[in-house]
């Protein structure tokens, strides 16, 4: 009765419309209200001012979707075997273009995280594909290989670079399952209750099943609450239910 209740509870915070009444008395003399400076010219005016962020970091409000999309963070790539294909993104940070031998373009880029950095080789056709998105500041998701054989600095040479342009819809506190009604019902209902219940956080989540009639959205109740950034968590669910499963 209480999963019902909460799932119940959950569709109506889904679907629902909330009235609220408004109500207070009048005061004479308001007090006065400064507006809030826009986060990104806030930003920007730290980092061009002393060259570092203060209030707060591009990537604060992304990290999920970031984590989402890549193999791991900048602080995890240390442990990566040499050549080792992996997906990373971030932020471009010093950019440092040459000219190779051959009278072509390369660069060598800081690509900056919330727990790392790394430098990245842009060969001449990597980079000429990048250079109408690749500039200091910007947001990028770059496919290559490790490389561990330098000085002991792990690098990664770019076979690929793409934009990462974050969906501030995305950042909120829930893990969105999509899976086909038929699939879910085959599933371990126990095996699912405990893989929640093994990586818990501040998220909800929602089940959304495929049908002839169209999708149903399911919100889970509290108890099973995940931190819907946790990779283990993530690859668990992609085995159960699919690769396009986790939203």
């Amino acid at each position: 009765a209480k999963r019902r209740n909460d799932r119940a509870a959950g569709q109506e915070s889904l679907f629902g419309l909330l009235d609220a009444a408004a109500g207070g008395s009048l005061e004479a003399d308001p007090p006065l209200t400064i507006p809030e400076m826009d986060k990104d010219e806030l930003l920007a005016g730290e980092k061009d001012a002393i060259g570092l962020y203060v209030s707060s970091h591009p990537l604060a409000d992304c990290r999920r979707q970031l984590r989402r999309l890549t193999s791991m963070t900048l602080g995890e790539v240390g442990q990566c075997a040499d050549g080792q294909s992996v997906t990373l993104g971030g932020l471009v940070g010093a950019v440092k273009n040459i000219t190779t031998k051959g009278g072509e373009p390369m660069a060598f880029v800081r690509l900056d995280d919330l727990e790392g950095s790394i430098e990245v080789v842009l060969v001449p056709q990597v980079l000429t594909a990048a250079r109408g998105f690749l500039a200091e500041d910007a947001l990028v998701l770059i496919n290559g290989r490790i490389d561990q054989k330098g000085d002991g600095e792990t690098k990664l040479v770019a076979q690929a670079a793409e934009p990462f342009v974050p969906d501030p819809a995305d950042e909120e506190d829930r893990l969105l399952l999509e899976v086909e009604a038929a699939r879910f019902a085959t599933a371990d209902m126990e095996m699912l209750k405990k893989l929640f219940s093994d990586h818990p956080g501040e998220a909800c989540v929602i089940v959304s099943l495929r049908t002839p009639e169209g999708d149903k959205r399911i919100r889970l109740g509290n108890e099973y609450q995940v931190d819907p950034a946790d990779r283990s968590l993530l690859a668990s669910l992609k085995r159960m239910f699919g690769e396009r499963a986790v939203a």
